[in-house]
């Protein structure tokens, strides 16, 4: 008699024909037979399963593989792979673009050997110490020098992991921020620079905020009102007043926020001014102010005029 295949092994993918002759003649031949042929088919399709995972699983790292691959090749931050020994292993193509190296150029040498002496300590320390634990990360500025010799400031920040064979390895990736540094020292520059003349100038100069409050001070200032830096610092502008003006003076802080105008901003008007201990005298103020992200800042140029004043009354 003859055994169907849908009898035998409904899901089973290597029949050829639609029948099979059992030559056993048993019920015994036949029972065994169709046993055989569903432990078959099963096998065979646990084969077929796993080799559709492992087709998907090669995708999904080919696909990892390009997207790592565009990362590094197009990014505008320099990444690369070093051993704990700090030889370089990888160097991504933006190094061109940075220091001017080729990426190949560095394979195999030491990390350190392109780092600023003074620097050195600083960045071997942080290479130990993120070897010592996996999967810590660091950060720190460090100067590189350049193909062409110049000095380059990084701000590099790695972590440690382990590679695809099971050693442990740093990804570092590396941000060139050598124009933000000479920025920044320009205007640390700049602001000293001012601070010295403010310092230096024989009238009262106060800054204050779009709130009123002072935010800078000078030595005249000091003198003339009596308060010392750190006292007036934080302090409203209403203490450097007598009582009788305050009003006036918030109402004008009000109207310049919401409208941006001043009645004084830009010319020079005659005011008493209030000292620490309580005394008034008389001023010549000149106010200028200005824009920042955080909104209106005020400078006043204040003339102790009490002599000027004395004598004028004199003649």
């Amino acid at each position: 008699f003859e055994v169907t295949k849908d009898l035998l092994a409904p899901d089973m993918a290597l029949w050829q024909s639609h029948a099979v002759t059992i030559i056993f003649g048993t019920a015994l031949a036949v029972s065994a037979s169709y046993f055989f042929l569903c432990k078959q088919s099963v096998l065979y399709q646990q084969i077929l399963e796993e080799n559709e995972h492992y087709k998907k699983s090669e995708e999904e790292l080919r696909r990892n593989k390009e997207w790592f691959r565009s990362l590094t090749e197009h990014g505008s931050d320099l990444i690369t792979v070093i051993d704990p020994k700090g030889t370089i292993l990888y160097d991504s193509p933006s190094i061109e673009r940075i220091l001017g190296y080729r990426p190949l150029d560095r394979q195999g040498k030491n990390a350190l050997d392109l780092v600023h002496p003074e620097d050195i300590p600083g960045v071997k320390s942080i290479i130990e110490r993120a070897f010592q634990k996996l999967g810590s990360t660091h950060t720190i500025e460090m100067r590189v020098r350049g193909q062409n010799g110049r000095w380059h400031v990084l701000e590099a920040t790695g972590k440690t992991m382990l590679d695809q064979h099971g050693k442990p390895c740093g990804v570092i990736n590396s941000r060139d921020i050598t124009e933000h540094k000479r920025s920044e020292e320009s205007l640390r520059e700049s602001e000293q620079k001012f601070r010295s003349v403010i310092q230096s100038s024989p009238d009262a100069i106060v800054q204050a905020d779009r709130s009123g409050t002072i935010i800078a001070w000078n030595t005249a200032a000091q003198k003339i009102f009596g308060y010392r830096e750190e006292e007036a610092i934080g302090q409203p502008l209403t203490m450097l007043m007598p009582e009788r003006y305050r009003d006036a003076h918030q109402k004008g802080i009000e109207r310049m926020r919401s409208k941006g105008e001043s009645r004084v901003i830009g010319s020079t008007v005659e005011l008493h001014g209030l000292r620490k201990d309580g005394t008034e005298f008389p001023l010549e103020l000149s106010l200028g102010a200005w824009q920042t992200a955080e909104g209106t800042n005020y400078a006043g140029i204040i003339r102790d005029i009490t002599e000027h004043k004395q004598l004028k009354e004199r003649v």
